[in-house]
């Protein structure tokens, strides 16, 4: 039976003494189901038209993240469930490779919880529930904090639709599932603060919890520090399995500074002299306490007595409590978070330090100017420039960071009229804001060479996994949150004596303003969920065979590998690429070398370049057995030249509409020696003539990509002549040192032997003089390209075990 201690005594659910202290409000079960159908119905709205089509829409903008996510939650289910082995091992991705990607089990919390719901209604139906889920949990797991801290529902209630659908929010929702998936985060700061500090609520008039009785009010009973730690570490964990990032712009900030924050104050009012006042005040209807004083109501009087704040409050929880819990949150997550920080310590995650942390940094413009796609807002030009200028010029996803105009007056007001409550929110609120702002300043849309703190910030784990500050204004939001709801119980306060209808039409149009103010987009993003029908077909065929999805390359076309990571889970066959938070070492070689053999760039260049008998046996050799042309990802003139180039070699296509054409390989004999597959990467210039052979300039390093599905011995053969004068080139396969040339004149080049691996191999040319721009060493020159030596006919010799 549910109990709940009261001075000392247990109380059973429907006891007597549990309905009066329901009938106060201290334990108002209704009033929660109210919040959450509230908040339901809300994000309904917010969302529309997703909560109408869960199963023929998916929530997101069309063919962008959101897929990548919804593939991550069919692939944790098709490896822990079909082939029984960690998600990590991405072996149906980046084919014939696969890889390993620690970041797919890392933070495993979004997917794990979504495997039910999958069971049972599918992938789609999953993602929209969860995401609509997000919205309303996130809403009243920050209603309850706020209740905590102010004991007034109409406050909380507007604290968590602040939190629950802020801009920001709003707009990672239509690409982020990850991102949005934020409802542990105020239980956790809520009971952290249960363990550092003993809350005592804020006064409130009338009765109710607000109120604290002589006997002790709701206080924890034996055992509830521990019961608070256990939670705060479960609460903690389940935070850190839901994105990585999250760890950084929220967890270690909240963390860090409520700790010193704790120890900061407690120094302070150690110092602090003198009595508490016990005198009897009769104050009317309303009553007020001084600041730092809580009103106390010893059988039926009144009296003041001072309030406990946090730093100088007595601990619910000790020393041991407090390390207790961060232990068992450490238990709990050291399974995922290990393996992930050996392998970044060993240098094994180098491709997750990407560039662009400026790029992904908040304006500090963009706090004060609302969403670039705002409804209403977004129609005006002059509204659209500016916004345009302080948001479009990075990525829209992150640098929505507006705060809104109604809650940073609620909140303003709450930091004035509640100062010693609000003033940790405000604090973390404006260090959230700094480090949101990245390495340097930037306003109105222009860098500034001023350096922020998040310059040395972003050398440190968990920081440097990332490149995204502007992810921490969800820790901006949540102090605001806090602050609004201070500020709406301060402005409810002279309002007491008026009935409940007045103060409810009051929250109705401030949550109206809110909603307004932070809409990202309305109706809410969503996409076509139908797949073709060829793919279910695709699904029953026998054989282990693979999909060669187009385009590939440049690697930043990210709607194809999108679209193809969406068709893989009904067809659920291995594919040649894809893209998940970001691509590992090693792999784009293979995948360029893939398109390139179908779709050559040039007929004739300084590399090999297959013929189309070559490249039907090498699709073949691979089992690729279908090649798939996604549209309009491309120009709609290069769509035509690739179907026509296509046609040609694979003949018509058997499915063609809008969205892709699907093109069968048709099955031949396999003969003769793998003589694998070649690409370039960039560095190259264009092909131009030299003396009647093609032939590429260039820069100062560049790779020859070499994949192949067995290991063997090799040796390359070259011609190359220097820019200008004499150059020295390193030769280097796989990070080991081949060779080392003068090249002083046109010459043919010719290196030792070495070893080919199974898969892709990077053969790289590196110019130890670097380049030169003609147009600035040579008179009447206009060529502004960078060039260092000029290659021809590049050739792989078979070794046949002679070491060179």
């Amino acid at each position: 039976m549910l109990t709940r201690e009261w001075g000392g005594r247990k109380l059973g659910l429907g006891s007597k003494r549990w309905r009066q202290l329901n009938s106060q409000g201290m334990v108002e079960w209704r009033s929660i189901l109210w919040v959450i159908l509230a908040y339901t119905l809300i994000t309904v709205v917010v969302t529309y038209p997703v909560a109408f089509r869960l199963r023929s829409a998916l929530a997101g903008a069309p063919d962008q993240d959101a897929l990548q996510h919804l593939w991550i939650s069919w692939w944790t289910e098709k490896a822990l469930l079909d082939l029984g082995t960690s998600p990590a091992q991405a072996s149906y991705l980046y084919y014939p490779d696969g890889t390993y990607h620690p970041m797919l089990w890392v933070t495993p919390y979004p997917q794990v919880v979504a495997l039910p719901l999958q069971l049972l209604f599918g992938q789609v139906v999953a993602y929209n529930l969860h995401l609509l889920l997000s919205f309303v949990l996130t809403g009243l797991t920050t209603y309850l904090l706020c209740y905590y801290l102010t004991r007034n529902k109409s406050a909380s209630f507007i604290g968590g639709l602040v939190f629950a659908f802020f801009p920001n929010r709003l707009s990672h929702a239509t690409a982020h599932l990850a991102q949005v998936v934020t409802y542990f985060f105020p239980l956790y700061a809520l009971y952290l603060i249960k363990l550092l500090c003993c809350h005592t609520p804020s006064p409130k008039v009338g009765g109710g919890p607000g109120w604290v009785p002589e006997r002790g009010g709701w206080r924890e009973g034996r055992g509830g520090g521990w019961r608070n730690a256990w939670l705060c570490g479960i609460l903690l964990a389940l935070s850190m399995l839901v994105n990585i990032v999250h760890v950084a712009y929220f967890i270690l900030p909240f963390t860090a500074l409520l700790i010193l924050y704790r120890i900061a104050v407690g120094k302070l009012r150690e110092g602090e002299k003198g009595s508490l006042p016990s005198k009897r005040v009769k104050l009317g209807r309303l009553q007020i306490a001084p600041a730092g004083f809580a009103i106390q109501r010893p059988g039926g009087g009144l009296q003041i007595r001072r309030e406990q704040e946090c730093g100088r409050a007595k601990l619910t929880g000790s020393p041991l409590h407090i390390v207790a819990a961060f232990a068992f949150a450490a238990m709990l997550t050291a399974p995922f978070l290990l393996p992930f920080a050996w392998r970044s310590l060993s240098g094994q995650l180098s491709y997750l330090h990407m560039a662009g942390t400026v790029d992904y940094s908040a304006d500090l413009s963009g706090f004060f100017t609302p969403a670039l796609s705002h409804p209403v807002w977004g129609r005006w030009p002059s509204f659209r420039t500016w916004a345009a200028a302080v948001i479009g010029r990075g990525n829209t996803l992150e640098s929505t960071v507006y705060l809104g105009v109604v809650a940073l007056l609620l909140a303003g007001w709450g930091a004035r009229r509640r100062w010693r409550e609000a003033r940790f929110w405000f604090i973390l609120g404006l260090v959230a804001l700094l480090l949101s702002l990245g390495p340097v300043l930037k306003i109105g849309g222009l860098q500034t060479s001023l350096p922020l703190p998040y310059a040395l910030l972003q050398r440190l784990p968990f920081y440097k996994w990332g490149r995204i500050p502007g992810r921490a204004n969800e820790t901006i939001v949540l102090p605001l949150a806090v602050l609004a709801s201070l500020g709406i119980a301060s402005l409810l306060e002279p309002l007491r004596r008026l009935r409940k209808p007045s103060q409810g039409w009051l929250i109705t149009v401030l949550s109206v303003l809110i909603l307004f103010d932070c809409v990202v987009a309305w109706p809410f993003p969503a996409m076509e969920a139908s797949v073709p029908g060829f793919y279910q077909r695709m699904a029953q065929e026998p054989g282990d065979f693979a999909v060669l999805d187009l385009p590939q390359w440049p690697i930043w076309l990210r709607e194809a590998s999108n679209r193809a990571m969406y068709y893989q889970t009904v067809h659920q066959h291995k594919i040649v690429g894809g893209y998940v938070w970001r691509l590992p070492e090693g792999l784009e070689g293979g995948m360029k070398a893939l398109q390139e053999l179908v779709l050559p760039p040039v007929t004739e260049d300084m590399i090999p370049r297959s013929s189309p008998e070559e490249a039907l046996q090498a699709l073949n050799r691979y089992h690729i057995r279908y090649v798939i042309l996604h549209k309009e990802v491309w120009t709609a003139e290069e769509d035509a030249e690739t179907l026509a180039a296509l046609g040609r070699l694979l003949g018509e296509p058997f499915y063609d509409d809008q969205r892709l054409a699907a093109f069968l390989v048709p099955e031949i004999e396999i003969g003769g020696k793998e003589e694998g597959l070649l690409a370039l990467s960039y560095g190259w210039y264009q092909v131009e003539d030299a003396d009647g052979h093609p032939a590429r300039w260039l820069k100062d390093e560049g790779i020859l990509y070499v994949h192949r599905l067995t290991k063997g011995r090799y040796r390359l053969r070259f011609a190359a002549y220097p820019f200008r004068e004499p150059r020295h080139l390193q030769v280097t396969v796989n990070g080991q040192a081949v060779a080392d040339f003068e090249v002083a004149n046109w010459q043919e080049f010719v290196t030792p032997s070495f070893t080919l691996a199974k898969g892709q191999n990077d053969i790289v040319f590196r110019v130890a003089e670097g380049c030169e721009v003609p147009a600035e060493v040579e008179a009447g020159s206009k060529d502004r390209r960078c060039l260092s030596v000029l290659f021809q006919r590049i050739e792989l010799l078979a070794a046949d075990g002679d070491s060179g």
